[in-house]
């Protein structure tokens, strides 16, 4: 099962807003308390557009990562023992589980989701077999991207951490600290999906 409140000016794939109208853009969403519509006329930008930008910014506020946005991850959410093929159902901490991956925002709300795979599957598989790997691509210009963490492939625009393997340079652990940082927002998410206080 899947779902995800893509717009259609978003699926289109709607051309690329200039870099100094999105600052310009993005100066004024901080410096007035004027509406995403009213912005969004100012500039002659759609509201989603105005949106994405919008979440964009409260996400570099995290950590200083531009262009974020959303953060992917997936979670366990436990079932009783199936009738048929239990052992496809049994996570690493041997609990019967389904797989829930999710995109949130930076306000911690979900944008996408895609549940179903059996607890025993990795991130990886799950997120290759859903329909968010294909739209990725095809709706994301080059400045916008998710974060998601090692299980993840990297790609343009699904952005993974380095792998340390003793020999990161500075600016490659500095580059992994602004990326855990931000995407920690799906793990606060799925945090209060499940109740926990984190």
């Amino acid at each position: 099962m899947s779902h995800s409140p893509l717009t259609p000016e978003m699926e289109r794939g709607r051309e690329c807003i200039p870099s100094e109208k999105q600052l310009l853009l993005s100066l004024w969403y901080m410096a007035t308390p004027e509406c995403i519509r009213s912005i969004g006329d100012r500039f002659d930008v759609t509201k989603s557009r105005v949106r994405v930008l919008e979440n964009t910014e409260k996400f570099k506020r995290m950590a200083g990562f531009p262009g974020v946005i959303g953060a992917i991850d997936g979670t366990h959410i436990n079932i009783p023992k199936p009738v048929e093929h239990s052992a496809a159902y049994l996570n690493r901490k041997k609990a019967y589980s389904l797989i829930l991956q999710a995109v949130c925002d930076p306000t911690l709300a979900f944008v996408d989701i895609y549940i179903g795979w059996p607890g025993s599957v990795h991130d990886a598989r799950v997120f290759s077999n859903s329909p968010l790997k294909d739209k990725l691509t095809q709706i994301l210009s080059d400045e916008f991207h998710l974060l998601g963490d090692g299980a993840y492939p990297l790609s343009r625009a699904l952005l993974t951490p380095f792998r340390d393997f003793g020999t990161l340079t500075i600016s490659e652990k500095s580059y992994n600290i602004k990326h855990a940082k931000t995407r920690n927002a799906i793990e606060r998410a799925f945090g209060i999906l499940k109740g926990i206080q984190t």
